[in-house]
């Protein structure tokens, strides 16, 4: 397959994997507070399936915010060197990831 070819297939689909993990966490987050107690049993809860590493608050946010600003990152590039309909696959990305990173920008206020 053509370097330019396999570039084009790959970006778009870099880009929505590397917005599923800050999806998947903000989506949890949201089940996992409404149904807890409290704050504190929220935060236990979600961070019982992250690795050791990322646990704590600051740093799961972090990744998260790494992630969606990485997956916009990578949505720029698709809008800048693509054509046709993955201009506007990277054009979504771009957007969703900049929305995201923008959230998660925030919480860390």
């Amino acid at each position: 397959m053509p370097r330019k070819r396999l570039e084009a297939n790959v970006l778009p689909v870099l880009g929505i994997l590397l917005l599923l993990i800050p999806v998947y966490l903000l989506t949890r987050w949201i089940r996992i507070s409404g149904a807890a107690d409290s704050h504190e049993a929220a935060v236990a809860e979600f961070g019982s399936i992250l690795p050791h590493v990322l646990q704590d608050p600051l740093a799961s946010t972090l990744f998260a915010f790494g992630c969606a600003t990485a997956g916009a990152a990578v949505g720029a590039i698709a809008l800048v060197r693509l054509s046709e309909w993955r201009r506007w696959v990277g054009a979504a990305i771009l957007g969703v990831g900049g929305l995201l990173a923008s959230w998660f920008a925030w919480t860390l206020l």
